[in-house]
């Protein structure tokens, strides 16, 4: 996966836009641009470590993107069935 550059005139930071679904759906997401100017609404979250290898599968603007699994019981767990939901992840928002 490719992230695209931010725009560091626009003081942005990636935000992870987790789509609706229900809990035993597979993670659907995309990538979002954020100004901090602009106060953009979301919830922080990092990875906990342990063994880095030990990885589950999100679907990120449709391509296969592992994360730990310490970190994939987060966006399982706030991941809505309705609406969207903006998450920042240290290891998946941070190149």
């Amino acid at each position: 996966f490719q992230f695209k550059p931010l725009d560091p005139t626009k003081n942005e930071i990636r935000i992870l836009r987790i789509h609706p679904g229900e809990y035993s759906d597979d993670i659907e997401c995309r990538i979002m641009h954020a100004s901090l100017d602009n106060k953009p609404t979301f919830k922080a979250t990092s990875y906990a470590w342990g063994d880095p290898s030990d990885t589950c599968p999100i679907s990120l603007e449709g391509h296969e993107f592992p994360l730990t699994r310490s970190l994939w019981g987060a966006p399982q767990a706030l991941r809505s069935q309705t609406v969207d939901i903006d998450i920042w992840a240290d290891a998946v928002c941070i190149n």
